[in-house]
């Protein structure tokens, strides 16, 4: 894309003067077509938004994994209490009252919620709750927790937070790693699946009941944005000189918004345009049989992916999210996108972990990506910069090409929030 000297000599009819120097004026002329060049280039530049869960997040929206285990977990309990006689019972866990539960519903609330919070510290999973705090009665009677939902639930109980996914692999690693048998680990893999399903099901049903948030005032403004040379690492130019130095803005040639979120926010902020971005729902969408939901692990990797496959038993790739990708054309149409042109990538709210990991280390490592801008959570004193740049990172096989594409935390913005 860039004009080299002998062309430009060589188009004008200029030779170099008689000691073999090209004169300044051409020199001149030279930087500033060379300049215009550049800007050219970038005005053919593509842009790609990965959108995560932060982005919900950020509009206020109840979408992490915790508080749909939270709600998960009160749904169970307030089932059992208007079901007397035969309680609540799933491929999750089993849950009965007993005559003594609670008929008070804030009471419910507030004892669920202490029991999450210290689920790690229960010794038993026997009853729903223990002799401390029930002064020795039993409200409730709890049976065949999971192993799926009791790692979840410790998971929310000692970090505060849930990694659905990440868990689920774990689980499958324990699985591949005990002595038993094939015939055993396909047991254990159809329980395990049979949660995981379970739990997408009631995902799916929590979900649906977040009413669309409002927009927010920002938002248009990353989206739309222009491209920003500074973020963009230029492209050789012999000839440094005040007129070629890159301090311009571009708009991209065309946006591809990837939303990695089964919710649509992200829709309050492309339609009623003229020219909208495109738009892939990634993971699939809510109550859509034509882009079902796509949930469970995406590290093919990961070391242990390998063991995974050489494994005789059956049952190992039902959550897997590759093998998903191809019930859609959602995934060949994201390849074709940053096959077309040279992009950069913009992250909103997107965690860039390891469950993601195949997807993203195309993306990020393909030739045509330029830069990666990530936009933080807090403000510029205290916020997750750092910890989303880390994540990136291990996407990264050539730490150099990592550090060459990521634009600096001084470049970097804040995501706007709904309590702006």
């Amino acid at each position: 894309m860039i004009l080299t000297t002998k062309l430009f000599m060589a188009g004008i009819g200029i030779g170099k003067d008689r000691h073999g120097l090209i004169p300044a004026d051409i020199l001149h002329k030279l930087a500033q077509l060379r300049y215009k060049k550049y800007l050219f280039y970038l005005s053919q530049m593509n842009r790609l938004i990965l959108i995560g869960n932060g982005f919900d997040l950020a509009h206020g929206l109840k979408t992490s994994y915790k508080d749909f285990i939270y709600w998960y977990v009160h749904k169970c309990v307030e089932k059992a209490f208007n079901d007397f006689e035969h309680g609540h019972e799933d491929k999750l866990v089993k849950i009965k009252s007993t005559n003594y539960h609670l008929t008070d519903a804030l009471a419910r609330f507030k004892w669920v919620e202490n029991f999450i919070a210290n689920y790690a510290q229960v010794a038993s999973k026997g009853s729903f709750g223990w002799p401390e705090q029930r002064d020795d009665v039993q409200h409730y009677v709890i049976d065949d927790i999971s192993d799926l939902l009791d790692r979840l639930l410790k998971s929310a109980s000692i970090n505060k937070w849930v990694d659905i996914e990440g868990i689920f692999y774990e689980q499958l690693i324990a699985i591949l790693d005990n002595k038993e048998k094939v015939l055993a680990k396909e047991s254990d893999l159809q329980k395990l699946n049979e949660a995981m399903r379970s739990i997408i099901n009631e995902l799916q049903i929590y979900l649906s009941t977040i009413k669309a948030p409002d927009k927010i005032n920002g938002y248009d403004d990353i989206i739309y944005s222009r491209i920003d040379v500074k973020d963009i690492q230029s492209k050789p130019i012999k000839f440094r000189t005040a007129y070629n130095r890159p301090f311009e803005t571009s708009m991209p040639k065309e946006t591809l918004i990837l939303n990695f979120n089964y919710t649509d926010t992200i829709t309050t902020y492309t339609k009623l345009k003229l020219k909208p971005p495109s738009t892939i729902f990634i993971h699939g969408k809510l109550n859509d049989p034509d882009n079902p939901i796509i949930f469970g692990f995406g590290d093919e990797v990961d070391k242990r992916y390998t063991d995974i496959e050489n494994s005789p038993a059956h049952g190992w790739f039902e959550y897997i999210k590759s093998f998903w990708y191809l019930k859609t054309n959602n995934y060949r149409d994201l390849t074709s996108f940053i096959d077309s042109d040279e992009y950069q990538v913009v992250v909103l709210g997107h965690s860039c972990g390891l469950s993601d990991r195949t997807m993203l280390q195309m993306i990020f490592q393909h030739d045509n990506c330029r830069s990666i801008k990530l936009y933080y959570y807090g403000d510029k004193d205290v916020n997750n910069h750092t910890q989303t740049l880390h994540e990136v990172a291990r996407h990264f096989k050539d730490k150099g090409l990592m550090r060459r594409r990521i634009v600096s935390e001084e470049n970097s913005q804040r995501m706007p929030q709904y309590s702006d």
